[in-house]
């Protein structure tokens, strides 16, 4: 069963390799798209979670995300990637887990409102130009 997982990781990574040639596709210990070097970095562990996050990269990529000025067009870019990556499986006839999407953009809400708290009183702020935050309240 591991050998047949193995094989059908590799050969999905393989077809995704050939349908996108624009990009370069590079192992990495953290999976990224880089916008400057147009690679798309993945982890090559023969599993159904990297290869969802390969997908996820990669939408990053097709979406030409470059970078952002507010945090929460991060969280949308996030977001955005993972319905690219979604669309991506359904074309290689796979079912991305949903529970990985989830937990992933979870991260980024979370990182998104520890963030925004203000140390004082812990109410939520609002961004300024500086990617910094403003309490309202204090």
């Amino acid at each position: 069963m591991v050998a047949t997982t193995t094989r059908s990781i590799s050969s999905l990574r393989k077809k995704i390799f050939e349908t996108y040639p624009q990009f370069t596709f590079s192992t990495n210990e953290t999976a990224c798209w880089s916008p400057r070097e147009n690679t798309v970095y993945y982890s090559d562990r023969p599993s159904w979670y990297e290869l969802a996050v390969l997908l996820h990269e990669l939408g990053h990529a097709l979406l030409d995300h470059q970078g952002y000025h507010q945090d929460i067009e991060l969280v949308a870019m996030e977001q955005s990637a993972w319905l690219k990556a979604e669309s991506l499986a359904s074309e290689l006839k796979v079912k991305l887990d949903q529970s990985i999407i989830d937990d992933h953009l979870d991260t980024y809400r979370d990182w998104l409102h520890a963030r925004s708290r203000c140390p004082q009183c812990q109410q939520a702020g609002i961004q300024q130009i500086d990617l910094a935050y403003r309490c309202v309240i204090c």
